[in-house]
Protein backbone atom coordinates (compact mmCIF):
# COMPACT_ATOMS: atom_id res chain seq x y z
CA UNK A 1 0.00 0.00 0.00
CA UNK A 2 0.82 3.58 -0.84
CA UNK A 3 1.29 5.75 2.57
CA UNK A 4 1.75 9.90 2.84
CA UNK A 5 4.05 10.52 6.08
CA UNK A 6 3.90 14.55 7.38
CA UNK A 7 6.44 14.81 9.97
CA UNK A 8 5.85 18.08 12.24
CA UNK A 9 8.43 20.37 12.63
CA UNK A 10 11.51 19.30 11.31
CA UNK A 11 13.74 21.86 8.98
CA UNK A 12 11.54 25.29 10.47
CA UNK A 13 13.53 27.77 11.45
CA UNK A 14 16.62 25.61 11.28
CA UNK A 15 15.52 23.33 14.10
CA UNK A 16 15.62 19.36 14.18
CA UNK A 17 17.33 19.30 10.91
CA UNK A 18 17.24 16.34 8.65
CA UNK A 19 18.61 16.23 5.64
CA UNK A 20 15.58 14.39 3.17
CA UNK A 21 18.16 12.31 1.13
CA UNK A 22 19.44 11.12 3.97
CA UNK A 23 16.44 10.23 5.76
CA UNK A 24 15.08 8.22 1.87
CA UNK A 25 18.25 5.99 2.62
CA UNK A 26 17.72 5.45 6.29
CA UNK A 27 13.75 4.52 5.41
CA UNK A 28 15.16 2.37 2.66
CA UNK A 29 17.51 0.28 5.15
CA UNK A 30 14.45 -0.46 7.15
CA UNK A 31 12.48 -1.89 4.53
CA UNK A 32 10.16 0.82 3.35
CA UNK A 33 10.13 1.01 -0.94
CA UNK A 34 9.66 3.37 -3.25
CA UNK A 35 10.61 6.08 -1.18
CA UNK A 36 10.03 10.30 -2.12
CA UNK A 37 10.42 12.98 -0.65
CA UNK A 38 8.83 16.65 -1.65
CA UNK A 39 10.42 19.43 -0.30
CA UNK A 40 12.32 19.67 2.86
CA UNK A 41 9.76 19.85 5.43
CA UNK A 42 8.81 16.35 6.27
CA UNK A 43 6.82 14.56 3.20
CA UNK A 44 7.14 11.23 2.43
CA UNK A 45 5.33 9.01 0.44
CA UNK A 46 6.58 5.42 0.51
CA UNK A 47 5.28 1.75 0.06
CA UNK A 48 4.54 -0.73 3.30
CA UNK A 49 2.53 -3.71 4.05
CA UNK A 50 2.67 -2.39 7.47
CA UNK A 51 -0.44 -0.24 9.13
CA UNK A 52 -0.38 3.36 10.15
CA UNK A 53 0.42 3.10 13.67
CA UNK A 54 2.79 0.39 12.94
CA UNK A 55 4.79 3.24 10.31
CA UNK A 56 4.41 5.84 12.22
CA UNK A 57 5.96 4.16 15.60
CA UNK A 58 9.02 2.91 12.94
CA UNK A 59 9.38 6.29 11.36
CA UNK A 60 9.75 8.23 14.85
CA UNK A 61 11.91 6.13 15.95
CA UNK A 62 14.15 5.63 13.08
CA UNK A 63 14.05 9.65 13.49
CA UNK A 64 14.74 9.81 17.16
CA UNK A 65 17.61 6.86 16.57
CA UNK A 66 19.27 8.39 13.64
CA UNK A 67 18.68 12.23 14.51
CA UNK A 68 18.22 12.19 18.30
CA UNK A 69 14.98 14.23 18.42
CA UNK A 70 11.64 13.49 18.58
CA UNK A 71 9.01 14.45 16.20
CA UNK A 72 5.20 13.59 15.42
CA UNK A 73 4.47 11.59 12.82
CA UNK A 74 1.36 10.75 10.80
CA UNK A 75 1.22 8.05 8.31
CA UNK A 76 -2.67 8.51 5.49
CA UNK A 77 -3.03 6.06 3.21
CA UNK A 78 -4.03 6.57 -0.71
CA UNK A 79 -7.56 6.36 0.14
CA UNK A 80 -7.60 9.01 3.08
CA UNK A 81 -5.48 11.29 1.31
CA UNK A 82 -7.64 11.16 -2.01
CA UNK A 83 -10.58 11.64 0.77
CA UNK A 84 -8.68 14.96 1.75
CA UNK A 85 -8.54 16.18 -1.70
CA UNK A 86 -12.36 15.67 -2.33
CA UNK A 87 -13.66 16.97 0.41
CA UNK A 88 -11.91 20.57 0.34
CA UNK A 89 -14.79 22.44 0.71
CA UNK A 90 -12.62 25.76 -0.78
CA UNK A 91 -12.01 24.19 -4.10
CA UNK A 92 -13.59 27.71 -5.85
CA UNK A 93 -11.35 30.27 -4.08
CA UNK A 94 -7.69 30.83 -4.39
CA UNK A 95 -6.04 27.25 -3.90
CA UNK A 96 -2.70 29.11 -3.10
CA UNK A 97 -4.47 30.54 0.42
CA UNK A 98 -6.01 27.04 1.39
CA UNK A 99 -4.22 24.47 3.82
CA UNK A 100 -5.35 21.21 5.42
CA UNK A 101 -4.30 20.73 9.22
CA UNK A 102 -4.46 17.24 10.11
CA UNK A 103 -5.03 15.70 14.02
CA UNK A 104 -3.99 12.62 15.24
CA UNK A 105 -7.88 12.35 16.77
CA UNK A 106 -11.20 13.24 15.75
CA UNK A 107 -12.46 16.59 17.03
CA UNK A 108 -15.77 16.73 18.24
CA UNK A 109 -18.43 19.13 16.51
CA UNK A 110 -19.28 21.12 19.34
CA UNK A 111 -15.32 21.82 20.01
CA UNK A 112 -15.23 22.83 16.71
CA UNK A 113 -17.66 25.19 16.73
CA UNK A 114 -15.81 27.16 19.85
CA UNK A 115 -12.79 27.00 17.53
CA UNK A 116 -14.13 28.33 14.59
CA UNK A 117 -14.91 31.51 16.05
CA UNK A 118 -11.09 32.45 16.71
CA UNK A 119 -10.97 32.55 12.75
CA UNK A 120 -10.62 36.82 11.67
CA UNK A 121 -13.63 37.85 9.26
CA UNK A 122 -11.96 36.82 6.02
CA UNK A 123 -10.77 33.73 7.22
CA UNK A 124 -12.72 30.15 6.80
CA UNK A 125 -12.63 27.40 8.19
CA UNK A 126 -14.02 23.50 7.48
CA UNK A 127 -14.01 20.61 10.52
CA UNK A 128 -14.16 17.11 9.17
CA UNK A 129 -12.90 14.19 11.61
CA UNK A 130 -9.58 14.59 12.26
CA UNK A 131 -9.10 17.74 9.66
CA UNK A 132 -9.59 21.39 9.65
CA UNK A 133 -9.45 23.17 6.58
CA UNK A 134 -8.40 26.53 6.05
CA UNK A 135 -8.70 29.36 4.15
CA UNK A 136 -6.40 32.43 4.56
CA UNK A 137 -6.98 34.92 2.71
CA UNK A 138 -3.67 36.89 3.47
CA UNK A 139 -1.17 34.04 4.01
CA UNK A 140 -0.62 31.40 6.58
CA UNK A 141 1.75 33.02 8.20
CA UNK A 142 -0.65 35.53 9.07
CA UNK A 143 -3.55 33.58 10.60
CA UNK A 144 -3.33 32.30 14.71
CA UNK A 145 -5.10 29.12 13.15
CA UNK A 146 -1.44 27.60 13.68
CA UNK A 147 -0.49 23.99 14.88
CA UNK A 148 0.11 25.09 18.20
CA UNK A 149 -3.08 26.91 18.35
CA UNK A 150 -5.08 23.70 17.93
CA UNK A 151 -2.72 21.59 20.04
CA UNK A 152 -3.19 23.82 22.65
CA UNK A 153 -6.84 24.14 22.53
CA UNK A 154 -7.36 20.27 21.38
CA UNK A 155 -4.93 18.48 23.39
CA UNK A 156 -3.76 17.02 20.02
CA UNK A 157 -1.07 16.45 17.78
CA UNK A 158 -1.44 18.53 14.40
CA UNK A 159 0.62 19.10 11.21
CA UNK A 160 -0.49 21.87 8.51
CA UNK A 161 0.15 21.30 4.74
CA UNK A 162 -0.69 23.52 2.00
CA UNK A 163 -2.99 23.33 -0.70
CA UNK A 164 0.41 22.73 -3.27
CA UNK A 165 1.97 20.40 -1.25
CA UNK A 166 -1.16 18.25 -0.47
CA UNK A 167 -1.48 17.91 -4.26
CA UNK A 168 1.63 17.17 -4.98
CA UNK A 169 1.57 14.53 -2.73
CA UNK A 170 -1.50 12.93 -3.98
CA UNK A 171 0.71 12.80 -7.39
CA UNK A 172 3.65 11.32 -5.75
CA UNK A 173 1.36 8.82 -4.45
CA UNK A 174 -0.04 7.42 -7.99
CA UNK A 175 -3.68 9.51 -7.82
CA UNK A 176 -4.53 12.49 -9.57
CA UNK A 177 -7.70 13.04 -8.13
Amino acid sequence: MRWCILLRGVNVGGKKPIKMAELRAALDANKFQDVATYIQSGNIVLSSGRNAATIGKAVSQLIKKGWGFEVPVQAIDEKEMNKIVKGNPFRDLDPSKVCVTRFDQSVSVAVAKKLSAAAVVKEKLSFKKNLVYLYCPDGFSKTKLTNNFFESKLKVSATTRNWKTISKLVEMLGNHV
